[in-house]
């Protein structure tokens, strides 16, 4: 059996450009999915003109930082409200 040293080494430059080309098919397959209108939730249109799908996207998991605790319910709150409105209350 061959010992790791001698093991079939990996271009590791070919290797990181395969995976950053993977990442970006799945970014792209995501922004896409987002960008057809009803899969994002509006925040402001401030926000909105700065995040790649004009919104936050539905079918994705995010996360929210806050100093308080409750500051971070109440966002999440919001957030869930907005994305209630936007789809016509079938949330």
């Amino acid at each position: 059996m061959p010992s790791p040293s001698k093991a079939l080494k990996l271009d590791q430059a070919a290797v990181l450009a395969a995976l950053r080309a993977r990442v970006a098919r799945l970014e792209g397959a995501g922004a896409a999915e987002a960008g057809r209108g009803e899969s994002t939730v509006p925040l402001c249109t401030t926000i909105d003109a700065a995040l790649p799908c004009r919104g936050l996207p539905r079918a994705a998991l995010h996360g929210i930082l806050a100093a308080e605790p409750g500051a971070a319910a109440g966002f999440a709150a919001i957030l869930l409200a907005r994305a209630a409105t936007a789809a016509g209350g079938r949330d």
